[in-house]
């Protein structure tokens, strides 16, 4: 049963993969995951670029409880094609401008690897 005021969660995952050049490959990924000290659930994000052997990738982890915050967010970070090193920056102008609920963010990753 939801209290009055819980959401009604239609879709926990959002997943992007797009070329954004020959070889650059950037994934987004929004996925629903409990935060049990709480006893909620919230938003994380995750970015990764792929461009030849270069592999760069970040997460950030409770963003927002909203599900209309998270397909807002997730729409943005696809429609502009954004880097993993832009993630939190971008997601914390886009909280500030829409007055979100929730902004517990761990930035992890954020590193680049050569493979």
């Amino acid at each position: 049963m939801l209290s009055e005021n819980s959401e009604a969660i239609s879709n926990p995952v959002f997943f992007s993969r797009k070329y954004i050049s020959d070889d650059a490959l950037l994934t987004v990924r929004t996925e629903l995951e409990p935060v049990e000290s709480e006893h909620r659930c919230g938003y994380s994000f995750s970015l990764e670029l792929r461009c030849g052997n270069v592999y760069e990738t970040a997460e950030l982890s409770d963003v927002t409880s909203s599900q209309k915050t998270a397909e807002g967010l997730f729409d943005l970070l696809t429609s502009q094609d954004v880097y993993p090193c832009h993630l939190r920056d971008v997601a914390e102008d886009y909280l500030s401008s829409h007055d979100a609920d929730t902004f517990g963010g761990q930035c992890s990753g954020a590193s680049t690897d050569e493979r």
